[in-house]
Parts: structure tokens; C-alpha cells; sequence
């Protein structure tokens, strides 16, 4: 990876002088955010808790930088043209623990392959919440709703067609079928499905309708008779977003989805032990005022059912923010997030995770 990012550093000058020659046709661009992070309040079962957002221990606190951006994209004619952008993040680690760089974006754009539409080939964006977290336009500060909760991947290597099916762009779509394992090697005959309608009937309204097909294979268990049954397993994901802008000044939005996986859910009860469909669901309430072109103020609020037949699994997810911007391209946003948890059938509670940030923001190109 050392080598490949040389060799791509010293493209650079060579394609600066063709810039000048010609018509630019090629661009860098990227950014970074990070934060100093202190953790205020963690229960002391934190490891232990499952389907959470926040993690950490109490009082732990220092300087971490979460994710940069390095987006090369480039025209090839007047109808293709293509992406390659690698991310770094903590989650991607090395061997030695130090932050590692992998492959986000890696795809043709075939133009106007027919009349309103874009054909992509590779490794692109799902259509799942790629709009809703540019209509929020705080991803700095936290995933979109479906990322965060591992509901839906947010890249795949796939084909799709993305475009506009009214002249006047009220109505738009994205179809996509991948591997439905992000960035990784397929290994399967298995596929995802995906599509979305983009509803734009006015400069300050966005609806979006989502919905995802992955298929499984199937769970094969022992009947009464010994002999084996296989059972449905494949995921289904729909989710509806509807965002409001009003000038420049506010926006809001909200956002609910439910995935069931068939027969995802092993219910105990003896004889009567039985596969059922495990439905989750959740829904995202977000909103931003901006005082002027300096200040900012953002509010987030998150709920999630991992089981909606189990108690004890569903979280809040409150995010309040202050954001100042003294130059466009660059951001400081103070922050504060806060995690609470339901209290499992056994009686057991855990104390609300606290995590203040200030966190910076900059496009470096």
C-alpha cells in the first residue's frame, strides 16, 4: 500500500502540467475529521453491552483522527470517467495497531449510457443512505442511521443504473445489484439487491423510499420425522427518509426502516422451540440551524430494536452539536453524544454512556 500511494504522489506533477496544456479533466480532492474525545460517564459492564454506539471507558480521553479521504477522480471521454478514493479510519488497523488505509470507491461511470441515466461498474456507494447523509451534512459528527447500526453496508462491488425517470428530475432512481459483502471477495452465489426512488417535488423537499433484498442460503434444521427442512433465511430492509430545507437557514429530517430476517430468530420454549422472523427497527430524527455563515447548531436523535421480541436490546442515541466555521473548507464543531440503554427482562440496568468531543473538519483540497 506504501508503494501504490508513492507511485500515486508522484503521478501528481505529471498530470498538473497536462492540466495545463489541456482542459482539466482530472481532480484531487479529500478530507479528514478527528476530535480530542473525553469519556464523561461508561457503565462498568461497557465491553459487555451489545448493539451499542458508543464505546470506551470512563474517563478514557485524547486526540483521535476517524476518518480521511483521498478521492482521485478523472474524465477518461465525453462518456466515461472514473473513481478511486482510499479511506483511513481506526477500524482499519495493521498488525502493529497503527491506522491502516483501505479501498473505499473504485468504479467506471458509463454517461448517459441511455437517455437520464448513468450505468457504474466496481466497487461504489449503495443507494441505501448515500443522499441522507449529504442532506443532513454532518457525517463528521456520526454514520447515517442504517451504517451506524450495521443494518446496511455502505459500499459493494456491483452494477448499477442510476438516473431520472421524468424530464424535470422530480422523480429519480437508483438500482444497484452487488455481492452484498462491502469491500470483501465475494465467496458465494449469493447476491444483494437494492433500489431506491428520490422524490424531489420542490428545491426544499427530499422523499426517499429504500428498500434491499440479501439473499441467504437457507437454514436447514430437523423435523419431527427426521428428515431435514430448509427455511427461508434471506434479509429484507425498507426505509423511508423525508428531509425539509428551508433557504439556507434550517433543515430537518426524518427517518425510519425495518429489516426482518426470515427466520432469524431461534425462540426457545421447549417443545414449542421454533424459528421465527427477527424484525428490527429504528428511526432518526435530525434537524439544523444555521445562525449565520459562521454558526451552526445540530440536533440528532436516534432509536433502535435490535429484536423487537426481545426486551432489553433497544437503544437512545442523542447527538447536540455547536458548529463554528471560520472558513468554508474547515470546521470546529463542540459536541456532546449520549447512549441509554433498556433495562433487560432480569432487572439488570446500565448506566447512559456520555461522550464529549471537539471535533475538526477540513477539505485539504
Amino acid at each position: 500500500m506504501r508503494l501504490f500511494l508513492l507511485l500515486l504522489i508522484s503521478m501528481m506533477p505529471c498530470n498538473l502540467i497536462f492540466s495545463q496544456e489541456e482542459e482539466p479533466k482530472s481532480k484531487f480532492s479529500g478530507y479528514m475529521f478527528g476530535d480530542y474525545f473525553y469519556n464523561i460517564s461508561r457503565d462498568t459492564a461497557i465491553s459487555s453491552i451489545p448493539f451499542k454506539a458508543l464505546d470506551g471507558n470512563k474517563d478514557l480521553n485524547g486526540f483521535q483522527i476517524r476518518k480521511i479521504y483521498f478521492t482521485f477522480d478523472s474524465d477518461i471521454s465525453d462518456k466515461f470517467s472514473v473513481r478511486f478514493r482510499l479511506n483511513a479510519e481506526p477500524q482499519t488497523q495493521l498488525p502493529d495497531g497503527k491506522m491502516g488505509v483501505d479501498v473505499k470507491d473504485a468504479f467506471l461511470k458509463w454517461k448517459n449510457i441511455f437517455p437520464g441515466s448513468d450505468f457504474y461498474f466496481g466497487l461504489q456507494p449503495t443507494p441505501a443512505f448515500y443522499t441522507t447523509v449529504d442532506f443532513w451534512g454532518y457525517r463528521l459528527l456520526e454514520k447515517a442511521p442504517l451504517d451506524l447500526r450495521n443494518i446496511v453496508t455502505s459500499r459493494d462491488i456491483a452494477v448499477s443504473l442510476k438516473g431520472k425517470l421524468d424530464s424535470k428530475g422530480i422523480f429519480n432512481y437508483w438500482f444497484l445489484i452487488g455481492n452484498g459483502k462491502g469491500n470483501t471477495p465475494n465467496i458465494d452465489k449469493y447476491k444483494r439487491i437494492y433500489a431506491h426512488l428520490h422524490l424531489i417535488p420542490s428545491k426544499s423537499l427530499k422523499i426517499i423510499l429504500y428498500g434491499d433484498i440479501k439473499f441467504q442460503p437457507d437454514i436447514s434444521i430437523q423435523n419431527i420425522n427426521g428428515n431435514e427442512d430448509n427455511l427461508n433465511n434471506n434479509i429484507y430492509t425498507t426505509d423511508l427518509f423525508v428531509g425539509y430545507k428551508y433557504q439556507d437557514i434550517f433543515r430537518i429530517g426524518i427517518e425510519g426502516y425495518i429489516q426482518q430476517i426470515k427466520n432469524g430468530y431461534f425462540l426457545t420454549g421447549g417443545r414449542d422451540s421454533h424459528y421465527k422472523n427477527k424484525n428490527t427497527i429504528g428511526f432518526s430524527l435530525f434537524d439544523v440551524y444555521n445562525i449565520n455563515s459562521l454558526f451552526s447548531v445540530i440536533g440528532r436523535y436516534d432509536y433502535f430494536d435490535n429484536n423487537t421480541d426481545f426486551n432489553g436490546d433497544s437503544r437512545n442515541y442523542f447527538i447536540f452539536g455547536f458548529s463554528y466555521k471560520p472558513d468554508p473548507n474547515v470546521s470546529i464543531t463542540p459536541n456532546i453524544l449520549i447512549e441509554t440503554y433498556e433495562r433487560l427482562p432480569n432487572g439488570q440496568s446500565y448506566h447512559s454512556s456520555v461522550t464529549a468531543r471537539i471535533t475538526f473538519f477540513y477539505n485539504y483540497f
